[in-house]
C-alpha cells in the first residue's frame, strides 16, 4: 500500500500491492515550509493510518537535514523529528529512511535543484549561502538503496540513512546548471550555510553493494537525465 502521489510515491509504485509494507510518501514536500497547517495535515494523515498499518511495516521518509547544524532548528526539520517520534511510539513495525534531496521528474519547484533551475532559467535574483552544501541523490539510486533494505525483510524498527556519500557546494550545483543550460544565473553570496554530516564510509559501502558509483560527473548525469527533454512548462514561464 502506498500513501501519496508525488515523486517518491510514484517511484515506489511497485509496492502498491505489497501486503508487507505501507509506504507513507505523502509528507510536506517543501523543506522551507513553516506552515503549521501543512505539518498538521501530515501528522493527521499519519495518525489516520495507524490501524491500517498494524499488520504491516510502515515506511516513512524523513530527512538528512537532521544532520545539518545550520538547518537543525528549522520548522521542517523539527517537524520531521516529531514525526519520527510519533512513528516510534505508535507503530509496532517501521523503517524510517532519512533521505537526502531526491532528484527526478517533478513539477515541485521547492526542491533545491528545481529552485536553482527555475531561478536561473527565469533570470530571477537569488541568494547563495556561501558555506552551504547539499546532498542530492538520483531518485532511482535512492529507490534502489531503500529497496535493498526492504527486500532483506529482516530489518525492522530502525532509522536508516540513504544519501550520496558526497555533499555538493551550492555554487558547484549552480555552475553545473549554468553549464547545462548555457545560461548564467543572477545571484548574490551571503555568509551563511552548512551541510549534512553524512557517514561517508557507510554510504560508500551501501552503494558499492548496489554497484552504484558517484563520479565527478554525477551532477552532469542527473541534469542530462532529467532536464534535457520535456522540461516542465512551469520552469520556462517567467514569474513576476
Amino acid at each position: 500500500m502506498i500513501v501519496g502521489n508525488g515523486m517518491l510515491a510514484k517511484r515506489f509504485e511497485e509496492y502498491a500491492n505489497n501486503s508487507r509494507y505501507l509506504i507513507f510518501a505523502s509528507g510536506v514536500s517543501d523543506s522551507s515550509a513553516n506552515s503549521a497547517e501543512a505539518f498538521l495535515r501530515e501528522r493527521n494523515l499519519l495518525h489516520a493510518h495507524i490501524q491500517s498499518a498494524k499488520d504491516k511495516t510502515l515506511i516513512y521518509f524523513s530527512t538528512c537535514s537532521i544532520y545539518d547544524s545550520s538547518l537543525a532548528n528549522t520548522p521542517y526539520v523539527l517537524h520531521k523529528l516529531e514525526m519520527e517520534k510519533i512513528i516510534q511510539g505508535s507503530f509496532p513495525s517501521y523503517l524510517i529512511f532519512r533521505v537526502s534531496n531526491p532528484i527526478g521528474f517533478t513539477h515541485n519547484r521547492h526542491t533545491v535543484f528545481n529552485f536553482l533551475i527555475s531561478h536561473i532559467l527565469e533570470g530571477r535574483i537569488f541568494d547563495i549561502w556561501k558555506n552551504a552544501r547539499r546532498n542530492i541523490l538520483d531518485i532511482d539510486d535512492l529507490f534502489l538503496a531503500c529497496k535493498y533494505y526492504l527486500d532483506l525483510q529482516n530489518r525492522c524498527n530502525e532509522i536508516i540513512t540513504i544519501a550520496n556519500p558526497n555533499n555538493y557546494a551550492v555554487i558547484e550545483m549552480v555552475e553545473a546548471i549554468e553549464k547545462h543550460f548555457s545560461k548564467k544565473g543572477v545571484y548574490h553570496f551571503t555568509e551563511r550555510g552548512g551541510g549534512p554530516d553524512i557517514d561517508k564510509l557507510a554510504m560508500e559501502e551501501l552503494f558499492r553493494n548496489l554497484n552504484i558509483s558517484f563520479g565527478a560527473d554525477y551532477l552532469e548525469k542527473i541534469l542530462k537525465k532529467y532536464f534535457s527533454n520535456d522540461l516542465p512548462e512551469s520552469f520556462t514561464q517567467k514569474k513576476d
